[in-house]
């Protein structure tokens, strides 16, 4: 008879057995969550400006072969 093999799984439980593993909703990580949240959205606006500038300057830019 065949078995079903899940190494995640398997890492799962065996993190919990070993008391890896913690739930992330103390205020402490809460704070933390929202910090990297707010300095990805600030990445991501930083990026579609330098992408929609790179676009306007290639737009500009005659390309001769």
């Amino acid at each position: 008879m065949s078995r079903k093999i899940s190494i995640s799984e398997e890492i799962i439980r065996q993190s919990e057995q070993e008391g890896r593993l913690e739930q992330l909703n103390k205020a402490e990580h809460i704070g933390l969550m929202e910090s990297m949240n707010k300095d990805l959205e600030e990445f991501r606006r930083e990026y579609k400006v330098k992408e929609s500038r790179s676009i306007e300057a290639s737009s500009r830019a005659i390309l001769t072969v």
